[in-house]
């Protein structure tokens, strides 16, 4: 699982939690890096966890992860869930986490979307 975290102690902390819940995370805190990991092997993240201060960075990075490789479901951390659902489909998101994270929101929403991307190939806001 790709993780994009543009504070590396958060980001690190993160990654702790994703692998506590069984997962492979892979953590970048340049979008840059991130992009070049998905081009050079799209098939290697199950899902992407993008967490951002700037919304308009995080739904940049979004929509080029998404253009890139389309049935990745890209899941976005916020602090505040105040992001309207067309930008939110227009940048390729799946669906939204709180931040800080908690293990069994991310859990249970990361259950849900790589069920989804499995059965229907479709990505789908569920907020």
């Amino acid at each position: 699982m790709l993780i994009v975290h543009d504070e590396r102690d958060s980001l690190l902390g993160d990654e702790e939690i994703l692998a506590a819940l069984g997962y492979e995370p892979i953590g970048f805190d340049r979008p840059a890096d991130a992009i070049a990991a998905v081009r050079s092997e799209p098939a290697r993240f199950d899902a992407v966890l993008i967490s951002m201060a700037s919304v308009r960075d995080a739904l940049d990075l979004a929509h080029t992860l998404h253009a890139i490789s389309p049935m990745q479901p890209i899941l976005l951390a916020r602090s505040a869930l105040d992001i309207g659902v067309d930008a939110l489909v227009r940048a390729g998101v799946a669906d939204l986490v709180r931040r800080p994270l908690v293990g069994a929101e991310l859990a249970s929403v990361l259950t849900r979307c790589l069920a989804s991307a499995k059965t229907s190939g479709v990505q789908h806001i569920a907020i």
